[in-house]
């Protein structure tokens, strides 16, 4: 089995196998040496070490009927259904848990948070249900909010017109 050794021009490096040279960073250029050889040669020169710069070939590219799909959780996988994300209500949930009605606003957070990776993950379903039970609470959060403005204001309406029964004109 032949040795093979390269320098980079200032240093020599070596013996080494045909197959362990491929795992060196060799260019055309670089100086090559073994024991049937006279003097140091580059490594483009030689034949044998052809094969170690030729680009590799790529597959001719797939027709747009034939495009697979791949899973978000295994891209080696080929998977024929693709799903759609389900919506995450994220911003809804933020701005109900700021403008309105903090504890059913951090429920949907937590649940709007879980969709993603859950869709990331290849749990579709999972994905599904964190985005129905996100929506769920800030829909509660929403109306909540809404019926206690509507009875805060109520209230101060009722106030302010019982100050004016009060007062003798």
């Amino acid at each position: 089995m032949k040795q093979y050794y390269y320098s980079d021009g200032h240093e020599r490096f070596g013996p080494f196998t045909l197959e362990e040279l491929r795992s060196k960073s060799i260019s055309e250029d670089t100086l090559i040496w073994y024991e049937e050889l006279d003097d140091w040669q580059k490594a483009g020169e030689l034949i044998e070490l052809s094969p170690l710069f030729e680009l590799p070939t790529m597959p001719p590219p797939l027709s747009s009927s034939s495009t697979p799909s791949i899973t978000p959780n295994n891209p080696n996988v080929l998977d024929s259904s693709t799903e759609t994300k389900p919506k995450t209500w994220l911003v809804e949930s933020i701005l109900v848990t700021v403008l309105c009605c903090l504890p059913f606003g951090v429920a949907g957070i937590i649940n709007a948070a879980k969709v993603d990776s859950k869709y990331a993950s290849g749990d579709y379903e999972g994905a599904k249900k964190s985005s129905a039970d996100a929506k769920k609470w800030t829909m509660i959060g929403l109306v909540v909010g809404i019926v206690g403005m509507i009875l805060y204001f109520g209230f101060v309406f009722m106030g302010v017109m019982s100050e004016f029964d009060n007062f003798n004109f």
